[in-house]
């Protein structure tokens, strides 16, 4: 039993890891945008789909992840304890705190790490 639960706490560590460092920019090279042997101007439209495409693409994973964290590992970690499986169970709300806090935390980081590499951007 505590083998399971710290397995799952290492997973739920590692999913708050990925998150905050989570790439919403991804690099875009200004200089490397040619076509055939002559260099083009991108569009803007294509110039936001490069963007847009990867950013949707990283914010779905991580919600994949963060609805992963309370549906199944916490959920499994309150069944080891308790045998009930409330997801909301009275004696894990500090468990459930520190990870919703952690949770916020990396997601704040990540977009902040974001709002950055825009204004890196322009």
């Amino acid at each position: 039993m505590k083998k399971k639960m710290q397995n799952n706490a290492t997973t739920i560590e590692e999913f708050v890891h990925a998150i905050e460092e989570a790439q919403l920019l991804r690099d875009f090279e200004f200089d490397s945008n040619t076509k055939g042997d002559s260099k083009y101007m991108m569009s803007i439209m294509d110039f936001m789909h490069h963007f847009e495409e990867h950013l949707n693409r990283v914010v779905q994973e991580n919600v994949e992840k963060y609805n992963l964290v309370g549906d199944t590992y916490l959920r499994s970690i309150e069944e080891s304890i308790f045998e009930k499986s409330t997801k909301c169970h009275p004696k894990m709300k500090q468990y459930y705190y520190y990870w919703e806090r952690r949770i916020y935390n990396a997601v704040v980081k990540m977009v902040m790490r974001g709002l950055l590499s825009y204004k890196n951007l322009i």
